[in-house]
C-alpha cells in the first residue's frame, strides 16, 4: 500500500508542474486541452504525456482505494475518459473525428470521476460537491473568466483531495 503514496506524488507533481508550465508560457487558455494548440509542434508530445502521466496513476489509485466497491468500474471511465482526451488532442479541426473524441471523453472523463468520487466515498460528499458548486458558478461567470480551464483544475483538485485523504487513512492502518 505505500506504493500508492509515490503514485499520488507523481500524479500531483506531472498535473500541476504540466498546467503551471503551461500557464506560465501562455497564461489561462479557454481550456487544458487549448494548450496543445499553442504549443509548438515539437512540444504536442507533452499534452498527450500530460493526460497520460495523470490518468494512470489516477486509475491505479481509484481501482486500488475502491476495491471490491460496485461503483468501482467508473474509476475505468473517468481515468480512461482523459487517456482519450491525450490520444485525440486536436479539438481545433471542426470537422474530425479527432474532435468529437475529445470532446465526449472529456465530459465523460469528468463526469465519470465525480460519480466515482460520491458514490465510492460518500462521506467526503462536500469536495465533489464543492467541485460542481465551483463549476456551476464558474459557468455562470462565462465569458469573465474561462471556466472550462478552472472546472478542470477543480475537478482534479476534488478528485486529488479525496484520494489524498484515503491514502492516508489506509497508511495510517499499516
Amino acid at each position: 500500500m505505500e506504493y500508492l503514496i509515490y503514485v499520488y506524488f507523481a500524479m500531483i507533481a506531472i498535473f500541476y508542474s504540466y498546467v503551471g508550465y503551461i500557464w506560465v508560457k501562455y497564461g489561462v487558455l479557454p481550456s487544458i486541452s487549448d494548450s496543445w494548440c499553442h504549443l509548438p509542434e515539437n512540444q504536442k508530445i507533452l499534452f498527450t504525456l500530460f493526460c497520460w502521466g495523470f490518468a494512470f496513476p489516477a486509475a491505479i489509485i481509484g481501482f486500488t482505494i475502491s476495491d471490491g466497491n460496485p461503483f468501482q468500474f467508473l474509476m475505468l471511465f473517468g481515468a480512461g475518459g482523459i487517456m482519450f482526451v491525450g490520444a485525440a488532442p486536436d479539438i481545433r479541426n471542426k470537422k474530425s473525428l479527432t474532435r468529437k473524441v475529445h470532446y465526449i471523453a472529456a465530459v465523460t472523463g469528468v463526469i465519470a470521476n465525480t460519480l466515482y468520487l460520491y458514490l465510492v466515498f460518500p462521506k467526503l460528499w462536500i469536495y465533489p460537491t464543492i467541485f460542481v458548486v465551483g463549476s456551476l458558478i464558474m459557468y455562470a461567470l462565462k465569458r469573465k473568466v474561462d471556466e472550462i480551464w478552472w472546472i478542470e483544475i477543480l475537478s482534479f483538485t476534488s478528485y486529488a483531495i479525496v484520494t489524498g485523504i484515503i491514502i492516508n487513512k489506509l497508511l495510517m492502518l499499516i
